[in-house]
C-alpha cells in the first residue's frame, strides 16, 4: 500500500463484557470492517449475538478511538498478539 492510499479493511479488535463486570468477558475478537462501510458499527454490532438480556459493555475501559495504518509486517505482529491473547 502506497502513502495516501485508503486501507481497503480496518482491523478493529473488539472486547464485550457485562456491564455488571468488565473482567467479564463474553467476546474477544478481531473484526474486518471494509473502509467502503455506511456505518461500521453496524458491523461491530453484528458481531455479538447475546444469549441473555443482560446489559453489554463495548470496549471496556477503552479510553478513546483511533485509527493506524501500520506497515504489514507491524501489523501482522500486532495481529498475532491479539490472537494469542498476550495484550490486553
Amino acid at each position: 500500500m502506497r502513502i495516501g492510499e485508503q486501507p481497503q479493511q480496518w482491523c478493529i479488535p473488539i472486547i464485550v463484557c457485562t456491564v455488571e463486570d468488565s473482567e467479564r468477558l463474553l467476546l474477544r475478537k478481531v473484526v474486518d470492517i471494509p473502509s467502503s462501510a455506511s456505518n461500521p458499527w453496524e458491523v461491530i454490532c453484528s458481531q455479538y449475538h447475546p444469549v441473555s438480556s443482560h446489559g453489554i459493555r463495548l470496549k471496556p475501559n477503552a479510553v478513546g478511538f483511533y485509527s493506524v495504518l501500520y506497515e504489514p509486517a507491524i501489523m501482522n505482529t500486532i495481529m498475532e498478539a491479539i490472537s494469542s491473547g498476550t495484550v490486553p
